[in-house]
């Protein structure tokens, strides 16, 4: 990443400065100059001078799973973690938020996904 858009990162710009900036520069960029281009959505925070909080957005990931095998996917949290490249702590949070706006639907190793187009919508930045 740092070969390809260095360009695009201050020099000033520490390990955790470039985590916390990654959506706002990097991605925003890929996907200006290709509107094909599906970088995942990151949510960054500074939580302290020492932290980021970062929530990945893996939208996109349950979208290909749901291609693959349903409305109704048979994954674990964990898995799905593994899957997208998440602890299962963030893939925890983006999956409660989903449940509360009605989008999909959670039970021990499976999640329904009730509004797909809610979700396809959520996997491209809408």
């Amino acid at each position: 990443m740092f070969q390809a858009y260095g360009r695009l990162l201050r020099p000033g710009w520490r390990t955790l400065d470039v985590i916390e900036h990654t959506e706002e520069t990097v991605h925003r960029v890929i996907r200006r100059q290709d509107s094909a281009a599906q970088p995942p959505f990151l949510k960054a925070v500074r939580s302290a001078p020492d932290e980021v909080r970062l929530t990945y957005n893996s939208a996109r990931r349950l979208c290909a799973l749901a291609d693959d095998f349903g409305s109704e996917v048979h994954i674990s949290q964990e898995e799905l973690g593994t899957y997208v490249g998440a602890a299962r702590e963030s893939v925890n949070r983006q999956l409660q938020e989903w449940r509360r706006a009605g989008i999909i639907d959670l039970a021990r190793g499976r999640i329904s996904l009730l509004d797909i187009e809610r979700l396809n919508a959520a996997a491209s930045g809408e």
